[in-house]
């Protein structure tokens, strides 16, 4: 069977950065942390359930910013297939994270009209060989950490990597576009790793990605670029089967805060 999006998976780095202060941001890929993207249609509770009867002794902790810009946290206990409802509301989601191992998939949705927010794949589900232990959202907490007006403007990086989980086909000419900016001021930026399956890190999310390890200057805009070695190789060879992408989020002097999402487009030919 061919390559289908479903295969395509965008996956977090060994280090993502939760405040400017964290040091070592980027690394490796890290299978265990998927990326989130989807915002929540209004202010609302969490419902959190596993399509698995066994999944009945984790937790799911979920992280997320209230409608009045402070952080919070909220605990699910995990009864199989048992829908658990929540009582904080929340403007965004920002992390959640399993306490153990599981086997289904894990759901969690708003709880006004059932949208999906994130699923998180356990052992027996996870398309890339390991379950999923986290879910996240780039740029943690970057709203608290925006510069006030005067003090200039701000400059953020953080890594996450596109994945073809395929266990026997590769995506040829793969090429990656930031196709949906999502910010009112198109404060989003991208480029990729000069090589697949790259480690690189930087000092903390402040720092620029060295030129040396990029595909180029490196070239921050939103406009498709080619994976280096035109492909993504298949998960089982595990050879070339991820690319790096650095995001930038470039926070003007007083950026007002706003709720986006943004999306990456990857392309390429499949037999």
């Amino acid at each position: 069977m061919s390559i289908t999006a479903s295969d395509i998976i965008c996956y977090g780095a060994n280090v993502m950065a939760e405040t400017d202060a964290t040091a070592n941001v980027g690394g490796a890929i890290d299978k265990t942390v998927k990326m989130v993207f989807t915002a929540l249609a209004a202010n609302d509770t969490f419902d959190v359930v596993s399509d698995d009867a066994d999944d009945n002794s984790q937790t799911v902790t979920i992280t997320g910013r209230l409608a009045d810009g402070s952080i919070d946290t909220e605990v699910f206990n995990l009864d199989g297939t048992n829908l658990q409802t929540g009582s904080t509301t929340f403007e965004r989601l920002l992390k959640a994270v399993v306490s153990a191992t599981y086997e289904g998939t894990i759901t969690i949705t708003e709880h006004s009209g059932g949208t999906t927010v994130a699923t998180m794949e356990g052992s027996d589900d996870a398309p890339g060989g390991t379950a999923v232990l986290e879910v996240r959202r780039l740029f943690y907490g970057a709203v608290a950490a925006a510069e006030a007006a005067g003090a200039g403007d701000k400059l953020l990086y953080e890594k996450v990597f596109i994945a073809n989980t395929h266990a026997t086909l590769a995506l040829t000419t793969a090429e990656i576009e930031l196709t949906n900016d999502g910010t009112t001021s198109n404060i989003l930026d991208f480029d990729l790793e000069g090589s697949v399956n790259d480690t690189n890190s930087v000092a903390d999310r402040t720092t620029e990605p060295a030129g040396a390890d990029m595909l180029g200057a490196p070239t921050w805009d939103d406009s498709k670029k080619a994976v280096p070695g035109n492909q993504l190789g298949d998960r089982t060879t595990g050879t070339s089967d991820h690319i790096g992408v650095w995001m930038r989020l470039d926070l003007d002097d007083g950026e007002a805060a706003e709720k986006a999402t943004f999306t990456l487009t990857v392309t390429g030919n499949t037999t």
